[in-house]
């Protein structure tokens, strides 16, 4: 397996949920309560993501494809359930809730770019 994009994505998934920690302490320190929920919500959403990341290689330890694939089907799925609940959030005018589920797409959204254009640029 080529290490590489796997490094790659390690590395992003640690500064992701760093960057989100500092600015989560950050807000709440400045008393901005609802700023450091965003925080925290978003850094979830880059540990879960990491899990299943790891999860990924660990199903195709020894297949890259299988690792990619894996991961990229995750990708698609879980964002899936939140895009369903930010409909319903919209739906029944619960705007806290579709914040919440839109800030949870958005981050789903920034990994599955630095996802593809890490394996685009290594799948030969």
């Amino acid at each position: 397996m080529n290490e590489n994009w796997v490094e790659v994505m390690n590395h992003y998934f640690m500064q992701k949920k760093a960057a989100c920690e500092k600015q989560r302490q950050r807000c709440r320190a400045d008393l901005r309560d609802d700023e450091a929920v965003f925080a925290q919500i978003r850094g979830n959403v880059y540990d879960a993501f990491a899990a299943v990341f790891s999860a990924a290689l660990r199903q195709g330890a020894k297949d890259e494809e299988k690792a990619r694939q894996f991961f990229q089907d995750k990708l698609a799925q879980i964002p899936r359930n939140w895009q369903t609940a930010l409909d319903q959030a919209r739906q029944h005018g619960d705007d806290t809730r579709a914040l919440l589920e839109q800030i949870k797409l958005e981050a789903a959204q920034e990994i599955e770019t630095m996802f593809r254009s890490v394996t685009e640029v290594e799948t030969p």
